[in-house]
């Protein structure tokens, strides 16, 4: 009958509408994107940061230290003398870089690998994570050619614009002087010895970003070597028993920085001139930036006592081959049959 009819439209036009695929299943959550890492480069000025490459990526890196920059007829540094290092660093895992670089500072080859476990990209509170290497300084006359180099890194990136890491390191045989004397106070006056000292080091960093897209940034970064009153001293340091003359302040950097798509761009100004982990370690080559010892002119800029430096880094997707990807692809087709 009509009526009966009529009870059944009206009992199906009440029933709940259908889900997007007309099952119970439920809809599965879109992934969340990943947040910015704490730093845009691996490196801040020396000092390595949480943020690494990437599974499959490729880094081509030159960093680049002139002279002095008031030297006379210097041109702001650049025809005084140049330190500089080239090297290749490869994302072997998210999280798990490994680097080899050269650099003309004592003919210095560094093999070195950074594993940041936890990232706050992935969502986690802070970075942390470490640094090891292991360096030959093969040019002539120099103490101590194989040497190590282990830091710690602990980072973290506020409101999304303003970095801050703190960093500890312990570097073996930091001394590559052939020519060491020490005066141990005992009345013979200085004598000859080999040191063997290492040296421990806190640095800081920090990057703030003044540009909307977040590529424009404001570098800083400063590494102190860990003093000590004993006689003689228990590590090895600029400025130390072994390095009397040498600066106590430690080594600062102060700088900008540009990221694009594939490449890293930085300009500052320091007072340390060493890139090797274990070279930089013990200190900056300069103490007071305004003033140079032995030079007495009437310019004051001839006084600059502090470096000119850049680094620069350009990186390369590897792609995968394409057995692996074919594999993957049926792998997955298969699943979704399933």
């Amino acid at each position: 009958p009509p009526e009966k009819l009529q009870i059944v439209a009206d009992w199906i036009a009440g029933l709940p509408p259908p889900r997007d695929d007309g099952t119970d299943a439920p809809t599965p959550e879109a992934p969340k994107p990943r947040a910015r890492k704490p730093f845009n480069g691996t490196t801040q000025i020396v000092l390595p940061t949480t943020t690494t490459l990437g599974k499959r990526t490729l880094q081509y890196r030159i960093d680049h230290r002139f002279g002095r920059i008031g030297t006379e007829r210097g041109a702001f540094g650049l025809d005084a003398g140049v330190a500089m290092a080239m090297g290749l660093a490869y994302g072997i895992l998210d999280g798990w870089d490994v680097q080899l670089r050269r650099a003309n500072s004592r003919k210095t080859w560094e093999l070195g690998t950074k594993y940041i476990p936890i990232r706050q990209e992935d969502g986690k509170v802070l970075s942390f994570g470490g640094y090891a290497s292991v360096s030959y300084l093969r040019d002539f006359d120099v103490a101590n050619p194989w040497v190590g180099d282990f830091q710690l890194m602990l980072s973290r990136l506020w409101f999304d614009r303003w970095s801050t890491m703190l960093v500890l390191g312990y570097h073996l045989n930091t001394n590559h002087n052939s020519r060491v004397t020490v005066d141990f106070d005992d009345g013979n006056g200085p004598v000859p010895v080999r040191d063997r000292r290492d040296t421990l080091t806190m640095g800081l960093a920090s990057t703030v970003w003044v540009d909307k897209k977040k590529r424009w940034g404001i570098d800083m970064e400063y590494l102190l070597p860990i003093p000590d009153g004993g006689t003689p001293n228990a590590f090895y340091y600029r400025g130390g028993d072994a390095d009397p003359q040498g600066s106590k302040i430690g080594a600062w950097s102060l700088g900008g920085s540009l990221r694009t798509a594939k490449h890293f761009f930085q300009v500052f100004f320091t007072n340390n001139r060493e890139i090797s982990s274990n070279l930089y370690a013990p200190g900056g080559q300069s103490g007071n930036p305004f003033d140079t010892p032995g030079v007495d002119s009437r310019n004051p800029f001839h006084k600059f006592n502090f470096f000119l430096g850049f680094n620069l880094g350009r990186q390369f997707s590897i792609k995968a081959p394409k057995g692996k990807k074919a594999r993957a692809s049926k792998s997955a087709g298969n699943e979704s049959k399933e």
